[in-house]
């Protein structure tokens, strides 16, 4: 039994949380390409929810792992999340199986959702840093994973995970709402705008900035409003999300990274979603939050 002084200190220190790693009650949580482990049984108890097995009962998925990197405490246990070289159907563990992110996370409850944000963020990071950006050498995984290390001894240089700012805009003109369309989306699929901070940028620059480019409008900076954050896996960034007023409605797609983008009235809205004649975000997502306290208000 480990005593409560010897965890807090575990939790905290990257070498001790490294020997934890061994713990046959340590919990792994795996990843492999875009799949993720889910208890996938048929419950009237909620949402889909994550699985995080015990180490002792993951030794199979753990023979073809790599990559542990800690997240956090799941129920009194340290919990990592580890990448799974291959994937193969026989890779199971009773209660629980492998599905696309993409395809269950609207099924998953916001805090699991976070944990995986976590989890496959971090593991990106580690599998695009594998050598230093100042002097080229390869790097090596930290203790914990918390980190990677230059291998060079005349540099050195330690490396922590990133994110990529993002801002995502509700923006509206006289009871209308913005929603535009990707070249790569179906023809039926709408959002909000959205595109990362540049460096030297605040969030609000960034938003009123993307706005302009993308949709040539002019956004009134008095009106932007902070609504809510997520972070998103695909591959790493946090999204800021605002609402904000429009000074004018002409609609100019500038700089070609949207297909089309039109002005919606709430009823016009509520009437196409309602006959499946048009496809917004997945209802986790923060851009399908904008859009349904958009709607609220018009109540």
């Amino acid at each position: 039994m480990v005593s409560s002084a010897t965890q807090e200190h575990d939790f905290l220190d990257p070498k001790a949380l490294e020997r934890r790693w061994q713990d046959a009650d340590s919990r792994i949580l795996p990843i492999c390409e875009e799949r993720v482990f889910l208890d996938c049984r048929e419950t009237a108890a909620g949402p889909i929810r994550l699985l995080a097995p015990r180490r002792a009962e993951a030794s199979e998925l753990l023979d073809h792992a790599d990559t542990p990197v800690w997240l956090g405490e799941w129920d009194g246990a340290p919990c990592f999340a580890v990448r799974l070289r291959r994937f193969t159907p026989r890779q199971r563990i009773p209660g629980g199986d492998f599905a696309e992110l993409r395809a269950m996370a609207a099924d998953l409850s916001r805090q699991d959702w976070q944990w995986l944000a976590r989890a496959k963020s971090l593991i990106h990071w580690h599998d695009t840093h594998g050598f230093c950006g100042r002097c080229g050498h390869p790097t090596e995984r930290g203790p914990a994973g918390l980190s990677r290390q230059c291998s060079n001894p005349d540099c050195g240089r330690r490396h922590f995970p990133r994110t990529d700012p993002a801002v995502i805009v509700a923006v509206c003109h006289q009871d209308r709402l913005l929603l535009a369309r990707q070249p790569s989306w179906p023809a039926s699929r709408r959002s909000v705008l959205a595109g990362f901070v540049s460096p030297g940028e605040t969030a609000e620059a960034a938003a009123i900035r993307e706005i302009h480019e993308e949709a040539g409008l002019r956004i009134a900076p008095a009106s932007l409003r902070y609504f809510d954050s997520q972070p998103w896996p695909f591959p790493g960034s946090l999204m800021l999300a605002y609402t904000a007023e429009s000074r004018d409605a002409t609609i100019r797609c500038l700089d070609g990274e949207l297909r089309d983008a039109e002005w919606w009235r709430r009823e016009d809205l509520r009437t196409a979603v309602a006959e499946q004649g048009l496809q917004l975000p997945t209802h986790h997502s923060v851009a399908r939050r904008l859009i349904e306290d958009w709607l609220q208000k018009g109540q």
